[in-house]
């Protein structure tokens, strides 16, 4: 079995010591696991541009040595409507960070159960 480690389990050495997304990638890379999840893309940043950030960490996951195995993100829908059209269109531009990121998808086929 291989490992993977979420850039999540590094968010608060990352905003105590000032470190950066691409500094988690070398972290995690040095841990000797395989691969790395995105929960975000910088917590110090949370407006840059998602997928330029995305570009910048999927190279540096390249150098590293690890695969891309998720992205996580966080969206609070269960709100008045045009705060969901907002949360709805921060989605969309949080799958194409994804797509950016090399992030596969895997198809469901609801009607196989």
């Amino acid at each position: 079995m291989q490992l993977a480690i979420s850039t999540y389990s590094l968010w608060r050495w990352m905003r105590e010591n000032r470190r950066s997304p691409e500094d988690a990638v070398r972290q995690i890379a040095d841990f000797g696991v395989a691969g790395v999840e995105f929960a975000g893309l910088d917590p110090l940043q949370p407006n840059s541009d998602p997928l330029r950030r995305a570009r910048v960490l999927a190279r540096a996951a390249a150098r590293s040595g690890l695969q891309i195995v998720g992205y996580c993100v966080a969206a609070e829908l269960l709100v008045p409507s045009e705060q969901q059209r907002r949360a709805i269109r921060e989605l969309f531009r949080q799958v194409d960070a994804a797509v950016e990121l090399g992030v596969r998808t895997m198809r469901h086929d609801v009607t196989r159960g």
